[in-house]
């Protein structure tokens, strides 16, 4: 049988910040935004845990023990990912508008790639002195992602998937991130990754949307936003429940094993 092991993981951009620069996203930008109400501009008016926070020091000592405990996180994740040792690691993502634009807005994608040199690093100052020219070379399992697309179809979830980028030169920021943050160490992620993708930007793709506006849909009822619902994403995890207790006949039909084989 197989196994699997689930991590869940931040992609936010602090976790590579520096001390000194990581208010700016996004607590200096929102505090000298003038459409910030001049009353929350006031440090007599943030709520005391916010003002011990920012201290004299503009919030440094507190960015640096948030980022020790973010870090920590990573490098237990990172263990347990090392001693599981899969086969390969499905990250989900959404996607920012960076590959996904007008033309084509899936609510998942999911992308068989082989390799991908993944051009242009942090654009901030950043814990490990990496440049906007750094690359990272990332290495797909083809075979696996498109074994996942099949298994997928065959229990009635058609789902997109793609071999190769469409507007971006690399992936998105939230693939990028979360295996840079579990190789926060850097001695490299050895591992496959299988980038599945849940759309971000359109209202009307977006499949994981919480409070949904407007007419028609599932998730609208009686004219009111039903809350909590993202239906389409329960059902998708239903068809992986499914496909977990299917993978002994997918192997003995020649399927890849989808997570690392039990000893």
């Amino acid at each position: 049988m197989g196994a699997v092991l689930a991590i869940g993981c931040t992609h936010g951009p602090h976790v590579g910040m520096t001390d000194e620069t990581m208010a700016d996203v996004y607590f200096r930008r929102n505090l000298a935004d003038p459409r910030t109400p001049d009353r929350w501009k006031d440090r007599a008016n943030w709520p005391a845990p916010m003002r011990e926070e920012w201290a004299d020091d503009e919030g440094a000592a507190a960015a640096n023990r948030h980022r020790t405990t973010l870090l920590d996180g990573f490098r237990a994740a990172r263990a347990a990912i090392d001693e599981f040792a899969p086969d390969f690691v499905l990250i989900w993502g959404d996607d920012q508008y960076e590959n996904f634009k007008e033309d084509l807005l899936p609510p998942f994608c999911v992308f068989g790639l082989d390799q991908l040199v993944c051009a242009g690093g942090m654009r901030l100052p950043n814990i490990w002195n990496e440049g906007p020219d750094h690359e990272r070379v990332i290495t797909g399992h083809r075979q696996a992602a498109n074994h996942i697309v099949r298994e997928l179809i065959a229990g009635g979830f058609d789902i997109p998937s793609a071999w190769g980028l469409l507007h971006a030169k690399r992936l998105g920021h939230a693939f990028l991130r979360t295996v840079d943050y579990l190789d926060a160490d850097r001695v490299g992620f050895p591992y496959p990754i299988v980038p599945f993708h849940a759309e971000h930007t359109s209202p009307v793709a977006k499949p994981l949307a919480m409070f949904r506006r407007g007419e028609g849909g599932p998730a609208h009822r009686g004219g009111e936003p039903l809350e909590g619902c993202p239906y389409r994403l329960v059902q998708l995890v239903a068809c992986f429940a499914d496909e977990e207790e299917r993978l002994h006949v997918s192997r003995r039909r020649g399927g890849p094993a989808a997570v690392r084989r039990a000893s």
